[in-house]
């Protein structure tokens, strides 16, 4: 979770809950990934590993709060669990031309060996292969028609979408179009200034947004 910097302790000083973090296998501080990823990595994570940590943790109705994989994964979770709210920071739906130009850069950038060092303290030893496992993922062919659009019509609960207005790896119609496939109630928020990462380029700004938001459900 080293990701995410200080925007966790921020969330809970400002709201007074309880939260849970965990890095997903293959990330930060867990185990390495014993696999190749295909097109249903994410399904994995929303569906079998989240709910095993769910379990272990005793938590029955979660608020999720997940930023781009993770974002996707909350949203995958909550169409098939129950969950009390999601908050997805520059979630993902289908693939979008954007996101993978977006990719292509940060692998120039991986040969040029600058991103390598920055991710690397971060994931350890386990950096390379979940670059790898990312960019070849996102990249293939096979990968082309990855779409959880459908999916989204399960979810029942609260959601807030957050997305900087530079975002890298998406364009501002992927916020909308998820927000248009929410069945219940959805607020999108399109942070400016920011890119792919909210939390820790508009750190003010979406955590003012997440508190508010959670405030809200009470």
């Amino acid at each position: 979770m080293a990701s995410w910097k200080g925007f966790p302790e921020a969330l809970v000083r400002a709201t007074g809950l309880r939260a849970v973090l965990y890095d997903r296998r293959g990330y930060g501080r867990s185990e390495a990934l014993d696999a190749p990823w295909d097109r249903n990595y994410l399904r994995r994570y929303a569906l079998e590993e989240l709910p095993a940590v769910l379990d272990a943790c005793s938590v029955e109705q979660p608020l999720l709060v997940g930023h781009s994989d993770g974002g996707s994964i909350a949203l995958i979770f909550a169409a098939h669990h129950p969950a009390a709210a999601v908050v997805c920071l520059a979630a993902h739906i289908f693939v979008e031309d954007a996101a993978r130009q977006g990719i292509r850069r940060a692998v120039a950038l991986w040969r040029q060996g600058e991103l390598e060092s920055r991710l690397r303290r971060i994931h350890g030893d386990k950096t390379e292969t979940v670059f790898w496992s990312w960019a070849d993922t996102w990249l293939a062919p096979w990968f082309d028609d990855w779409n959880i659009e459908d999916e989204l019509a399960g979810i029942e609960c609260p959601v807030l979408l957050l997305q900087g207005d530079r975002d890298e790896y998406a364009t501002p119609d992927h916020l909308n179009a998820i927000a248009k496939r929410l069945p219940g109630a959805a607020t999108s928020v399109l942070l400016q200034g920011s890119g792919h990462a909210p939390h820790l380029q508009a750190p003010r700004a979406a955590l003012e947004e997440v508190v508010r938001f959670i405030t809200s459900l009470a």
